[in-house]
């Protein structure tokens, strides 16, 4: 597993992730409502983001929600030439 990611399981809150890196969580937070539909509650701190699960979860389902975000396939990043060209074409020849 990511050492950014950091679990713990308390009486009140149920499983807590901790991601270390902000950029990570956000991308992580996208991924759990816009492909998992996981309903979380997001602690931002100054260095880290803690994601609140619940007390229905527990850290190995939530763990293997992390493995899934972990080995997602990679989307490519797009060069702001590709997107310029693509408007160009796009207002050329249509869409």
């Amino acid at each position: 597993m990511d050492s950014r990611f950091e679990f713990a399981e308390t009486h009140d809150a149920g499983c807590i992730l901790k991601v270390s890196c902000l950029e990570l969580a956000d991308e992580f937070s996208g991924f759990i409502n816009n492909e998992y539909f996981v309903l979380s509650e997001v602690k931002r701190e100054k260095d880290h983001t803690i994601f609140c699960f619940g007390q229905a979860s527990c850290e190995e389902n939530v763990g293997k929600v992390v493995e899934r975000f972990l080995n997602r396939p990679k989307k490519p990043p797009v060069s702001p030439d590709a997107t310029i060209w693509t408007k160009v074409f796009n207002a050329i020849f249509g869409s």
